[in-house]
């Protein structure tokens, strides 16, 4: 879903994806699980990371049909729980310098 640069996952959806995405007859299917889609494989705030990809969830539901909106209204809230769950590892490990 989202391009690689450099051996590091991009920020930006990769085109060949969102062409894909386009030419998908059952773009539901096509997009598939949340997890496997949206969850970061990188290092680094995966928070953030996680923030952004809504974010960009969000701006590709705007730009798209009734079955991605669909698929981007049910990913939400866990989405919501992933970044929450994250900021928590977060808030811990800063806890643990200290």
């Amino acid at each position: 879903m989202f391009g690689k640069r450099n051996d590091d996952e991009s920020k930006e959806y990769s085109s060949l994806f969102l062409s894909m995405l386009d030419s998908a007859p059952d773009k539901q299917r096509f997009l598939g699980d949340y997890y496997p889609r949206l969850h970061p494989r990188s290092g680094g705030s995966l928070a953030v990371i996680l923030e952004h990809r809504k974010t960009k969830l969000i701006q590709l539901a705007e730009q798209s049909d009734e079955e991605v909106k669909h698929w981007v209204d049910e990913a939400m809230p866990e989405i919501d729980r992933w970044i929450e769950n994250e900021r928590g590892c977060d808030r811990a490990r800063e806890e643990s310098f200290e």
